[in-house]
This record gives C-alpha cells, structure tokens and sequence, in this order.
C-alpha cells in the first residue's frame, strides 16, 4: 500500500474515533442533563373550579415530565402522573401538599433527578357563618330563635348544598369561657329544618351566651355527627365559624 493510501486510511480512521467519541460524549452529555425543573404552585382555586395548579417551566429536550405528590391529609396515598404539559390540575385537600417532579428525556424512560419534596399549604374552605339568632326570655326560661336556617347553602365541587345541621353551646355563669373546653361537654347538634325554636329551659340568672355555627355533617345518631361524604372533610373546615348571641337571665 502506497502512502498516500495509508495516509487516507489513516485519516479515516481517525475521523471515524473522533465521530465516535464525540457520539458518546454527546450521548453522555444529553442523558446526563439532570437539571428537572423547579415546579411552582402558582393558583389555588376557590370553589367551584375545586382544584389545585401546579406550574413549571419547560425543560429543552424533555419528552415528559413526571409529577409525584401527596397530601398530608391521606399521608399513605401518593400519586404519580407524567404529561408532556407544563402544568396540571390536580384534587384540592386542605392542609400541606408534598411534590416533586422529575423530567423525562425520550421514549426509552431515561430521567433526570427528582427534585427535592416542596411544600404547599392549602387553606380550607369554610361554610359561612350562622344569621345571629335572637335570645327572650319568657316565663319558663329562654327562648333560642333562628331566623330560617334550612334556607342555608354552599357549594361543594360546583354543586349548591344544604346546611342540614347546626351546631350549638351554650355558655354561662361559672362555665369555661374557653369555647374549645366548652366543645367537649355542650355541643349540641340540631336539624335546621325540624325545629324553628329551641327552648333553654331553667337558666340560671347572670349572663348567658349562646355560641352556634353550620355543620357539614349529613346525620347525627345519638348526638354524634355522622359525615357520610367524606371527601366534605378534605375540603371543609367547622372551626372558627361560630356567631354568638347573649343574654342576661333576670
């Protein structure tokens, strides 16, 4: 073989590893790319939409992007959805919602990192508060009126619902002020639409009052709410609603 056809050889040889090498390298370099991007939560939506955004920005060369998240409400339960999109609405449960994501670079399921778990709280939804009632006194004690509870409604997932229950204590002279205390011995539970009038029979005398919010439970048995759609309790928050009413028993 003459030398120039050494050399040409030679050179083919050359440029075909350097081909090669640089193949692998970029190879290399495009499985490699393991930057996943930071997802954000960029809209929490109220009702009726009932459902939580979450964001992120598009990774180049991503095939599809891998979510994973879990409430901590149902801290047993986690969920895992890939989408070639950049956002996805995903069920609203109150408290902290955990996610991380990780991107997905072509069909054979080649992954960058995940992310590290982040953090979102979401607020619950409450049922609006009770129309002040009025408290009388008459003869045989103190007479409760409630101005058309069972007219009460909210939504729930678009759809209107009716306040079924109320929740009551009452609270007087030489009781806990302390409401939270008072839940645990003198909460009441009565149907808004069985009765228009609750009768206090027996107050003693000095100042009274009378603490009553909505309820979200569908029964109650022995004066124990029942919630028979659990997913209310995901959503719904009872605390911190209650309207008050007083009186001073002569």
């Amino acid at each position: 073989m003459n030398i120039r056809k050494k050399f040409a050889v030679l050179t083919t040889v050359i440029l075909v590893g350097i081909y090669i090498a640089s193949a692998a390298v970029a190879a290399v370099v495009y499985h490699a790319d393991p930057q996943a991007p930071e997802a954000s939560v960029t809209a929490v939506s109220a009702e009726p939409d009932y459902r939580v955004t979450i964001s992120w920005a598009r990774v180049r060369n991503a095939y599809a992007y891998e979510l994973e998240y879990r409430y901590a409400y149902e801290p047993d339960k986690t969920v895992k959805i890939t989408t070639a999109r950049t956002s996805l609405k995903i069920e609203r449960i109150k408290g902290e919602l955990f996610y991380r994501m990780r991107t997905v670079y072509n069909r054979e399921r080649i992954f960058s990192e995940y992310t590290d778990w982040m953090t979102y709280y979401i607020d619950p939804l409450y049922l609006e508060p009770a129309i002040p009632c009025n408290l009388d006194q008459y003869d045989q004690g103190v007479k409760f009126v409630k101005p058309n509870w069972e007219t009460q409604t909210f939504l729930f997932q678009g759809d209107e619902k009716s306040v079924k229950y109320y929740d009551c204590i009452a609270v007087g002279p030489g009781m806990d002020k302390d409401i939270e205390l008072e839940l645990q011995h003198n909460l009441e539970t009565i149907p808004a639409i069985e009765i228009a009038v609750t009768h206090f029979f027996n107050f003693p005398t000095g100042e009274w009052t009378v603490y009553y919010r909505p309820s979200i439970c569908d029964a109650v048995l022995q004066n124990k709410k029942i919630y028979n759609n659990d997913d209310l309790l995901k959503v719904y928050d009872e605390t911190d609603v209650w309207t008050a009413s007083t009186i001073t028993v002569i």
